[in-house]
């Protein structure tokens, strides 16, 4: 850009921007001239730093208005690229005059240049002076707008931008005034900038300010101008060594000041004041990466800086702690914006690893702080990321933590290992921690220390080769012989068992031979460590299924356990929970490779039935609530893929629990909770329907549904769930309407809860036409029971005498359960069957229901168990009190429904069981009155019938 030779103050900054430097229209012969005083602020303020405060690592931008944002490194290479190629003529020289400090300057006369660099050191001088006395008195410097030659007080941001703008006239006229000595003519300026190790402590550790340039802190303008000059200087004398190292000593001694008063968790620090003196680093980077002092990189010059420093034994974190922050700027690209670390544009293909271990090695060998040891290991991953593999580093590490994989330091929450599921799920946790390179450890550490050993182990292995991760695997397996795994205690063999879990979950290739290493290793475990090795044995298994990998090479040992206990009667606490460990496995399969045969049925116990007979209530109710689980989403699902590992777990599972389900539901179960028998029956019916086994199936319902002794709650929970399956199927039902109709009348009978869907198929179809949704909420069972019976007398009844009387054989069944057991404890039982026994015979015409020499008919159940014939002792006086008096109250319905009945006295069936009844009267369980009550004068009439 050509410069106005009516101006009088510097042109604007090539090196923000781009200014002249990039525009086409300039040729690089064209003069210097004076530019107005009239500049803008925005466009003095070009030629410092932006602040944007303290470093965080949630924010990881520079300041729009900084330094690196405006292409500051593209005009720098462009800078040096040029020089010596641009001078300018002798007669104009002469002509070219500057206004700098508030006077016109030929800057092409060396002694003139000297005064303005004088006049520089000056302004510097006073931004100290107004600094050093706000640190004094703690109070600001007043502002005045006086010259500093007369005294008084200038705003330290103008000084400061007076000062960099003179700066930056330099560094853009480099080729200009190549014949200057600068070494000799900025000589003072620099012995008066002096090192950072003569600053007061405020200085050392200011952090910057958010507000940017609008803090009136002398003392943030006097730490920002340091860094200004020193990037104009070190430009100008084009990196030489001195001038580069007196730099990067600076850099590293205010950093290492700040790691001497960090408290806590070193790796949350951050070793840049600033976000200034981080841009810095990160513009330093770049050019020492294109230009190559010496020949060396970026890294050779960061260690050679290092080793300068005066470090003690304590002090070897520093460098790791440095180094690893320095390695994150490569996350920047030469425009000062962020990209991403995978794009190998941007990673360096040098390292320093051998620096790195030989620090790594001593400091191990002295420290013994759990947090630092951690802060180091967050410190190796920003290496690996910018680096790549290094197997000597996993070594080292390897070697340090292996002595202490048997210590119990640190571990505050065994959770995580409580089950295979959960420990698969820490081990996830684990893996995935490693590809998110700015995410802190989290979880693993909060349970276990040695868990950045194994985290930093993941990302090491994550990004080795085939080669190295052979070599790598090779490593840590060496170590973990037999008599070492012998001596581990739980803490040791958690650790070890989460090491391989984590290799085999990231191998790409080799997971199952990790898992095989695993199993093998195990095996040499202590037997007292039994349920931390069928833990370990369950995730592993979990995690082949989950990576699709057939089991069948590893399952051997862990079901050798499980049987071994499962066939065991007397059992030990942590036998049963070795159990609960293996029926979670079990209980996850669904989620886990479904649709594949990968050997799922060599992990059902061949001792599953003992188990269920002698585990006890509690533990019957889980394992079966598991296997219905199992059922439920996996075996009974429909399969995208045909598979036989299904139908062969199902029909195992069927096998190993049938008899028992047989034997127990029968009778009355010693278990609060019985949902889980007939959820699990209904599995075992859908699965034998689902196989067009129709006769088991029925077999099933028979059992289940209809069976007198099944206990009524299996009965109606198995009847809702069968019925709510199939009905909301597509599939044909499987029953005829006579059972359905069976099952239904037996819930009504015991006082159950009635399915409103099968109430329905019962019931509407069996109605007129307008009155299809009769049955369209849930009614009360003497209501539907009564509804029944109206349809049974009706003329629109299509049952026969015979279908009626097994239709209601579940009642006669009922009523002589009923009468045997007595249920003393259960008198809501007992009214329900004799209530609803005393409404069917009330309301269905006893001729309908009655059928003639069949002692099998539910009407011959109803009167002898009600009704029992006797010689001397009458048999109520063994019936339950309850029982006794709710029968007294029916007594009189019976006799009403015998002797309304065609030709009963050419019925000796039932003449004998009137007879009965007044036996029961005469003898005082019932009065005649109680039987002439709706029927004045029948009792004697009957009598002299009868004799």
């Amino acid at each position: 850009m050509e410069i106005d030779s009516q101006n009088l103050t510097p042109p604007g900054s090539p090196i923000l921007g781009y200014s002249g430097i990039r525009d086409s229209k300039v040729s690089s012969n064209t003069p210097r001239k004076l530019c107005q005083e009239s500049e803008s602020e925005s466009n003095v303020s070009f030629f410092t730093f932006s602040c944007k405060g303290p470093v965080y690592s949630q924010d990881k931008t520079f300041s729009p208005h900084g330094f690196f944002r405006r292409n500051e490194i593209n005009t720098v290479l462009q800078i040096f690229n040029s020089l010596g190629n641009d001078f300018l003529m002798e007669d104009e020289e002469a002509k070219t005059i500057y206004k700098f400090f508030g006077f016109d300057f030929h800057v092409t006369e060396i002694k003139e240049m000297k005064i303005l660099i004088q006049m520089c050191r000056n302004r510097i001088y006073s931004i100290e002076n107004l600094a050093w006395r706000t640190i004094t008195f703690k109070f600001s410097i007043p502002i005045a707008s006086r010259s500093i030659d007369d005294g008084r007080y200038h705003n330290p941001l103008q000084l400061r931008q007076e000062i960099s703008s003179f700066l930056n006239f330099l560094v853009k006229n480099l080729n200009g005034y190549m014949k200057f000595d600068y070494q000799d003519l900025l000589a003072g300026l620099i012995r008066s900038l002096g090192t950072t190790k003569q600053w007061s402590s405020s200085l050392l550790h200011h952090c910057g300010s958010k507000t940017d340039n609008q803090c009136t802190s002398p003392e943030y303008h006097l730490f920002h101008l340091n860094w200004e000059i020193r990037w104009f200087l070190l430009i100008i004398f084009r990196m030489k060594d001195s001038m580069l190292n007196w730099i990067l000593d600076d850099l590293f001694h205010i950093a290492y000041m700040k790691f001497r008063t960090t408290d806590g968790n070193l790796a949350e620090k951050s070793p840049f004041n600033c976000y200034c003196i981080k841009e810095f680093w990160a513009m330093l980077r770049i050019l020492i990466e294109e230009i190559k002092p010496n020949g060396n990189c970026f890294w050779d010059v960061v260690t050679l800086g290092i080793s300068r420093l005066e470090l003690n034994q304590t002090d070897l974190l520093f460098p790791l702690w440095m180094m690893s922050h320095l390695a994150e700027l490569w996350d920047y690209d030469i425009t000062g914006e962020q990209c991403s670390s995978e794009s190998s544009q941007f990673i360096t293909k040098t390292n320093c690893y051998e620096f790195i271990n030989n620090i790594l090695k001593d400091w191990l060998s002295t420290n013994t702080n759990i947090q630092k040891v951690i802060d180091v290991h967050s410190f190796l991953q920003k290496f690996i990321t910018c680096w790549g593999f290094d197997l000597t580093l996993i070594v080292t590490l390897w070697s340090h933590w292996f002595q202490r994989i048997d210590k119990g330091f640190e571990v505050r929450n065994l959770d995580p290992y409580s089950s295979a599921t959960k420990w698969l799920r820490f081990v996830t946790i684990i893996c995935e921690k490693r590809r998110r390179r700015d995410d802190t450890i989290g979880d693993p550490l909060s349970t276990d220390s040695f868990f950045a050993f194994v985290t930093l182990l993941i990302q090491s292995a994550s990004v080795a080769s085939m080669k190295d991760w052979r070599k790598l695997t090779s490593s840590i397996c060496s170590r973990m012989s037999q008599k070492t795994v012998e001596s581990l205690s739980e803490n040791g063999l958690t650790r070890m068992v989460t090491i391989f879990l984590c290799m085999a979950t990231i191998a790409k290739n080799d997971s199952l031979d990790m898992c095989e290493r695993l199993d093998e290793t195990l095996h040499y475990a202590k037997e007292s460590l039994r349920l931390t090795k069928v833990r370990g044995r369950c995730a592993m298994v979990l995690l082949l299924l989950q990576k699709s990998i057939d089991i069948s090479s590893v399952y051997g040992h862990l079901m050798r356990t499980v049987d071994e206990v499962m066939g065991t009667i007397h059992r030990s606490p942590a036998e049963r929970d070795q159990i609960m460990v293996y029926l979670d496995l079990i209980e996850n399969l669904p989620k886990v490779s479904p649709d594949l045969n990968l050997g799922q049925s060599n992990l059902i116990s061949v001792n599953l039935t003992p188990w269920l007979a002698s585990c006890g209530p509690n533990y019957v109710t889980r394992t079966l609530r598991i296997l219905h689980i199992l059922f439920h989403t996996w075996l009974l699902a429909p399969e995208t893929i045909p598979t036989t590992e299904k139908s062969r777990v199902a029909k195992i599972l069927q096998e190993k629990t049938e008899q028992f389900l047989q034997q127990t539901v029968v009778g009355s179960l010693d278990c609060s909770d019985v949902t889980p028998f007939a959820e699990f029956a209904v599995d075992l019916t859908l699965f034998q329907k689902s196989n067009r086994n129709i006769s088991a199936a029925n077999k099933f319902f028979q059992l289940f549904a209809l069976t007198p002794r099944t206990v009524p709650k299996v009965s109606e929970i198995y009847i809702d769930r069968l019925i709510s399956n199939q009905l909301d199927s597509s599939d044909n039902f499987f029953l005829s309407e006579i059972p359905l109709t069976q099952c239904w009348i037996r819930l009504i009978i015991l006082g159950c809860e009635v399915p409103l869907k099968l109430s329905q198929k019962i019931l509407n179809p069996h109605t007129e036409s307008e009155n299809l949704n009769i049955i369209s909420t849930t009614l009360k069972n003497d209501v539907l029971l009564k509804r029944f019976c109206e349809f049974v007398n009706s003329s629109e009844c299509f049952w026969t005498k015979s279908q009626l009387g097994e239709i209601l054989n579940p009642v006669g069944a009922a009523v002589k359960v009923t009468v045997e057991k007595g249920y003393d404890r259960d008198l809501m039982l007992v009214d329900s069957v004799v209530n609803s026994t005393n409404l069917i015979l009330k309301t269905i015409i006893f001729d309908k229901i009655y059928i003639r020499n069949s002692q099998s008919s539910f009407v011959h159940l109803i009167l002898e168990s009600f009704v029992p014939s006797f010689l001397g002792k009458p048999p109520w006086e063994k019936m339950s009190i309850g029982l006794v008096k709710t029968l007294k109250n029916f007594l009189h319905q019976i006799f009403i429904s015998i002797i309304k009945t065609a030709n009963w006295l050419q019925d000796p069936f039932l003449k004998r069981k009137l007879c009965d009844i007044f036996r029961f009267a005469f003898l005082g369980y019932i009065t005649t009155g109680e039987l002439e009550e709706d029927n004045p004068g029948l009792v004697s009439t009957v009598i002299l019938i009868i004799h």
